[in-house]
């Protein structure tokens, strides 16, 4: 592969208005693509690249949308060895503890204990008939519901867990669904907007919604958005090493401190978008959701709960 082929600038997502509120009045700032996912997915050396804020609602996204052969080949293998080796080679702090834990069953245990309370919060405690989790991997956040069906659809095609069935994107829509999990795809997807309505439409009125995404929110500094830190992104892609250490540093300094450091920048890995809880507040309400609640939960994720309404 040439230099030249690395040379066009990636294509850019809609960004002349927030996707979640609508808002015109947005804020760009410098951020790249990471060296693994600019080999894994695009086969191209790592750029700097433009992450939006939009100054309504909070919501944080990249000025970029990946193709569904480049999103492909980004999770193939999801998390199995060889994803596992290519990641680490590039970030040496994606251990293989850090891989395994993703998914464990400790976390599991929290994040169904928040399930749990986010519907008993709302007098949601009844057996369901039917229930499904959108993009659930094993189905494993079903585990402690009550329901007739349960079912999972995951483009992984892993076996689901005991009692729960594996439906493709045709079955899902042939049965009346009492509950929808979506948990951790939102951030994932360059199009919540479209993924939110087909999810919408399996649903029925009065149907149940849950949704957990990251809550990763951060503050930067003015720097971000100059030509120096363009420049220095660049000089950086070029130099791996240096890329690594950098990288590592303004990972660290927003996960654990909530701020992004001067010459600090954000990688894209997997997440396109950063939500806040007033963004997904704003995107449900433009897709037929009565929200119950949207908040940061006891797993430190953003938990929605919401029902859809009757058609006007």
């Amino acid at each position: 592969m040439t230099e030249s082929q690395y040379t066009p600038p990636l294509p850019g997502r809609a960004s002349t208005q927030c996707f979640c509120c609508h808002s015109t009045d947005l804020e760009r700032e410098w951020a790249a693509t990471s060296p693994f996912f600019a080999q894994r997915a695009l086969c191209r050396h790592p750029q700097a690249i433009m992450l939006i804020k939009c100054l309504g609602c909070g919501t944080r996204y990249f000025d970029f949308s990946p193709t569904k052969d480049e999103l492909d080949r980004l999770y193939a293998g999801y998390r199995r060895s060889e994803y596992f080796v290519q990641r680490n080679s590039f970030e040496p702090w994606y251990t293989r503890a850090v891989n395994d834990d993703l998914g464990a069953e400790v976390q599991m245990q929290m994040r169904r204990a928040v399930l749990r309370d986010a519907l008993e919060e709302h007098g949601i405690t009844k057996h369901f008939e039917n229930i499904l989790d959108h993009g659930g991997d094993k189905g494993q956040m079903l585990r402690e519901l009550r329901a007739k069906t349960k079912a999972v659809y995951d483009i992984s095609g892993v076996p689901p867990e005991e009692g729960v069935i594996a439906l493709d994107q045709t079955q899902i829509k042939e049965i009346p669904w009492d509950l929808i999990l979506s948990c951790h795809v939102l951030e994932h997807l360059p199009d919540p907007q479209s993924y939110l309505e087909e999810l919408v439409a399996l649903g029925r009125p009065g149907t149940i919604y849950f949704f957990e995404v990251p809550d990763e929110s951060f503050r930067s500094f003015g720097l971000s958005a100059s030509s120096l830190q363009k420049r220095w992104i660049g000089w950086l892609a070029k130099r791996i090493f240096a890329f690594k250490v950098f990288d590592f540093l303004s990972t660290a300094c927003r996960v654990k401190l909530r701020v992004l450091p001067p010459l600090g920048f954000v990688a894209l890995r997997e997440h396109l978008s950063f939500f806040s809880t007033l963004g997904m507040s704003r995107l449900f309400q433009e897709n037929q959701l009565k929200i119950l609640s949207v908040k940061i939960r006891a797993s430190g994720h953003i938990c929605a709960v919401a029902m859809k309404a009757a058609a006007n």
